[in-house]
């Protein structure tokens, strides 16, 4: 469930042999950051920034992709037997790179942005641009009402977040096509009719990772994210937010006729100005998306109109329905079995070997 994390140690933490390949310059407010030169390797290397403010004491940045830096890969995914070694494995390429952190002081380093992730394998006749075309006309709940949405890549993803926090949703196979060295396994994948949904959480300050972790002060340490219980449940507990919104009335098989006469029958006393304004609701609904019906009535009249209109609703004679494809979504988030690349192609029989 742990994807990118950055690292910050000070000045006493680590020591590094060789600082003229920290020679890239780039100024801030108040700050300035030097930047390691990219290494040249087929390899993966973390990246490493060293700022300063002023004449205080310098910090260390590391920031790498703990699936890239174990498998070669971002598909691939770390279970909790593969923790000590991530220690090791980022330890060495550090060392690489001509900067020394004694192992103790890497698992105490203060971790001040972290990504969970998990890419979930969809029934194959779901696809991912299907669950975001789908989110982005529901009804966004409060936790999400200040945060940005951006639909980009022709709708293959979706981004909901601040400068605080971001919750990511894409088409991982899409993603896997931008970089040469997955060419063969997206050909495969394709071929064999995969599609992946990849969902990310993105954590981008240490106040924020304390809270949503219920984390106490100084405790967002390397060694602590990568130990505790919340690597699935966080992923897990921002979906059910999203699936909630996804919980469709299920009117696909039902007249309009059918729909009126039913509001009617298990609404005797009520109004018939009432009766259409739910019958109206519903059908725009329908045709336009929940949320899209809120920002209509918010904007032209105010957001108690539609909090009122919106609890009418609750009143449509129909049953909710969770669609399959959900519920094997929350599956696999609950029962978190780590993709590892040998395994899924021997699993789906897919001739394709890892190095």
């Amino acid at each position: 469930m742990i994807d990118t994390i950055t690292l910050r140690l000070d000045e006493k933490k680590f020591k590094i042999n060789n600082k003229s390949k920290f020679s890239i310059i780039r100024k801030g407010n108040g700050y300035y950051d030097r930047i390691h030169e990219a290494t040249k390797s087929k390899d993966y290397f973390p990246s490493l920034r060293i700022r300063s403010r002023g004449y205080s004491k310098e910090y260390l940045y590391i920031e790498f992709s703990a699936p890239k830096l174990l498998f070669g890969n971002n598909l691939e995914e770390l279970s909790q037997n593969d923790i000590q070694k991530l220690f090791e494995v980022l330890q060495k390429t550090l060392d690489k790179m001509d900067v020394y952190i004694p192992l103790n002081e890497l698992n105490k380093a203060k971790v001040v942005k972290v990504h969970f992730g998990k890419n979930v394998i969809l029934p194959s006749n779901i696809f991912p641009s299907m669950i975001i075309d789908k989110l982005r006309g529901t009804n966004w709940s409060n936790r999400f009402s200040g945060l940005i949405r951006d639909y980009n890549n022709n709708g293959s993803s979706l981004r909901i977040g601040n400068k605080s926090r971001e919750i990511i949703i894409y088409d991982k196979v899409a993603e896997l096509t931008k970089e040469k060295a997955n060419k063969q396994l997206v050909t495969l994948l394709r071929n064999n009719g995969f599609q992946i949904l990849r969902l990310e959480i993105r954590l981008k300050m240490e106040s924020v990772i304390l809270r949503e972790l219920a984390l106490e002060k100084d405790n967002n340490t390397l060694v602590k994210l990568t130990s505790h219980y919340f690597l699935t449940d966080l992923c897990k507990s921002y979906w059910d937010i999203l699936a909630k919104e996804l919980i469709s009335f299920s009117y696909e098989d039902i007249s309009l006729e059918t729909i009126y006469a039913e509001i009617l029958m298990s609404n005797p006393k009520m109004r018939i100005r009432t009766v259409n304004n739910i019958f109206a609701m519903y059908v725009l609904t329908k045709e336009i998306g929940l949320k899209r019906v809120r920002e209509i009535i918010e904007y032209r009249y105010s957001r108690e109109t539609w909090y009122s209109l919106n609890q009418l609703m609750k009143k449509l004679p129909i049953d909710k329905k969770t669609e399959n494809w959900i519920t094997e979504i929350e599956r696999q988030l609950i029962n978190y079995k780590p993709i590892r690349l040998n395994n899924f192609t021997k699993q789906h029989k897919i001739p394709y070997t890892v190095s």
